[in-house]
């Protein structure tokens, strides 16, 4: 039965699920969400999975607390750890999306986690020419907003559709995240891992995928025909077959039927 319990990390109350109970030599499985997501965002995934599972509301995401300070990416992967130390877990494997893929790609640098199952995982920042532009003339409009050249009211308006959704610190904290470029840590994952990718991701484009794909040591890619960044929700089946597999907990045949599916 699963049980919901609670850490506190710099003032916040954070909210974990631990559910299941250890199966022989089999590890746990750590799975975390997207950037507004919760434990409800693969909670459909972690009921197929056998053994014991953990699953974290980011905060302030889900039933975790409203951050009090700015926090930065360390802070999220500071938080997993207390997580797993409160429910004495030293080796894990980690099914992650998105945000959670961050997140994800820290702690496979080291060596408590087995495998990893990584889905429109960010992390690679955009080095394009056109991203570079838009970027320099956010900021030069910032500029020109704070000498009173330009309309305060106009430059709210712009950014992602993320950014606008978020004020004072929240806003900082996402801009603290995004601005990691994880590109140069890829060398040092020592996990094995397995990135599903929607062929369609416009949020963390298929380009990335191929990226970390080259660069991490143990690394396979499947990609799901017209699937886009939540590919793990609309190819469901097939995606429970494949951690299964991956991880370990299913038999090659019924992976194949739930890939066909």
């Amino acid at each position: 039965m699963a049980k919901s319990n609670y850490v506190i990390y710099k003032n916040v109350k954070v909210h974990y699920v631990q559910d299941g109970e250890s199966l022989g030599k089999s590890v746990p499985t750590l799975f975390l969400h997207g950037w507004e997501g919760s434990v409800d965002s693969f909670m459909f995934v972690a009921k197929e999975i056998e053994g014991e599972k953990v699953l974290i509301d980011f905060p302030p995401f889900g039933e975790s607390e409203k951050l009090k300070d700015v926090w930065g990416l360390e802070d999220y992967v500071n938080v997993v750890k207390l997580v797993l130390s409160r429910c004495h877990i030293e080796r894990y494997d980690i099914v992650a999306h998105s945000f959670g893929g961050r997140v994800a790609l820290i702690l496979g640098c080291g060596l408590n986690v087995g495998k990893m199952v990584l889905t429109g995982c960010a992390g690679i920042k955009d080095r394009s020419l056109k991203t570079k532009c838009r970027v320099f003339g956010f900021k030069a409009k910032k500029f020109l907003c704070r000498c009173g050249l330009y309309s305060s009211e106009k430059l709210r308006g712009q950014g992602s559709a993320d950014y606008l959704k978020l004020d004072g610190v929240m806003r900082q904290t996402f801009n603290n995240i995004i601005n990691n470029d994880l590109r140069n840590i890829l060398k040092c994952v020592e996990s094995e891992v397995l990135l599903l990718w929607g062929e369609k991701d416009v949020a963390v484009p298929l380009k990335d995928a191929k990226l970390m794909q080259k660069k991490i040591k143990n690394c396979g890619l499947y990609v799901f025909d017209g699937g886009s960044h939540f590919c793990y929700i609309e190819n469901s089946s097939a995606f429970i077959g494949a951690v299964k597999l991956f991880l370990g907990k299913w038999e090659r045949c019924a992976y194949d039927k739930a890939m066909k599916s």
